[in-house]
């Protein structure tokens, strides 16, 4: 990580002169924005776009650059309000940071983040229908009373229980299929799914492509299974949809772990990456295995286990995956999708779901 004085040489350097008039009082405390320093940040805030920007390489290193590393607090935020650019963005080596600068400044002066876009699966509320005996309408309420509001759809979904979420105030975040490129590329399958996806204003798309016969690696079915991804991605594309692949728990995945995952990726460069947090655990990996990944990071599952070993879920921040840190890391890159909370297998999906959604709230 660079140190402090290479931030204030890159950020701040070009812009001295308004940088100096901001600090023509003396400190009292470097680390407690002055009056005139504040000000300057409300402006620079109330001029920054709000649109989500998709992270990158760029906005990883920009958030490590503007770390602490030594560098007081009103050094952090002149150099970021100096350095902002006349349209409102923030640039770093010609990519828009806007969302990092963004959680700088609010960081610096104290103020709290906008809440997280949090999501669940349908099946999860069909869980909690069937194990609280109550209609899948009463189930969703329940949901979207936990400061839940994005569904993650998965293909399959009755018309009426749709309905029913989109009455509850459900937003479609993500749609998940499962389309066997193992077996080959059924067209009209395929089209139907992003079909789903964009009649209820979604646009993204998650594959769980295929599988292969046995744990061993097949070179075979990977170029297969890569091939007929890249052609669903290209045809979801035309229609405005982004398609996705997470890192999978089960040993026959072509995305089991953090090798298969990278070397699928690298395969599929349009194709973005759903990081599920508690899938590394499964291979004998480190949770945080995924954040080499988040420029390629669009969609979150937030999984917990309540070990090591098995694939058992529990409430998210309950269990031994660092969730706080991974997210954390992530706003800290600007990520600002939705972050959907996953515990398949739960005999208490009410109750996890409401006790993940307050874990993920008080971050």
């Amino acid at each position: 990580m660079r140190c402090s004085t290479t931030f204030l040489g890159l950020v701040l350097a070009p812009f001295a002169a308004l940088a100096a008039a901001i600090t023509a009082q003396p400190l009292v405390d470097a680390d407690v924005l002055e009056p005139s320093v504040l000000n300057e940040v409300d402006h620079a805030l109330g001029r920054a776009p709000t649109n989500e920007v998709p992270v990158s390489e760029a906005s990883v290193d920009f958030a490590a650059l503007g770390a602490t590393n030594g560098a007081s607090t009103t050094e952090r935020a002149i150099a970021l309000v100096s350095s902002q650019m006349g349209d409102g963005r923030w640039l770093f080596g010609g990519k828009d940071v806007t969302p990092v600068a963004a959680r700088l400044l609010r960081r610096a002066a104290g103020y709290p983040e906008p809440p997280m876009k949090l999501s669940i699966f349908s099946s999860h509320v069909e869980d909690v229908a069937r194990q609280e005996g109550v209609s899948f309408a009463e189930a969703a309420a329940k949901m979207r009373a936990a400061g839940i509001g994005g569904l993650t759809l998965v293909q399959g979904l009755s018309a009426d229980r749709l309905a029913a979420a989109r009455e509850a105030g459900f937003t479609v975040a993500c749609v998940v299929g499962w389309p066997e490129f193992e077996k080959g590329y059924d067209e009209a399958k395929c089209e139907a799914l992003v079909s789903l996806a964009v009649s209820n204003g979604c646009s993204q798309v998650m594959l769980v492509p295929g599988f292969y016969p046995s744990a061993a690696d097949d070179a075979g079915l990977f170029d297969a299974i890569t091939r007929r991804t890249r052609r669903f991605a290209d045809m979801a594309a035309l229609r405005g949809v982004e398609t996705l692949v997470e890192d999978f728990d089960d040993e026959r995945s072509p995305t089991f772990g953090i090798r298969r995952t990278k070397a699928f990726l690298e395969s599929v460069p349009a194709v973005g990456f759903v990081y599920d947090t508690g899938n590394f655990i499964g291979p004998g990996e480190h949770a945080e295995s995924g954040l080499g990944l988040l420029p390629r990071t669009r969609h979150f599952h937030l999984k917990d286990r309540p070990s090591y070993g098995g694939r058992a879920s529990c409430a998210v921040g309950s269990g031994v995956v660092p969730v706080a840190r991974i997210v954390s890391a992530a706003l800290d890159a600007g990520y600002g999708g939705w972050f959907t909370i996953e515990h398949f297998g739960v005999t208490n999906m009410l109750e996890s779901a409401r006790s993940s959604a307050a874990f993920l709230r008080a971050l």
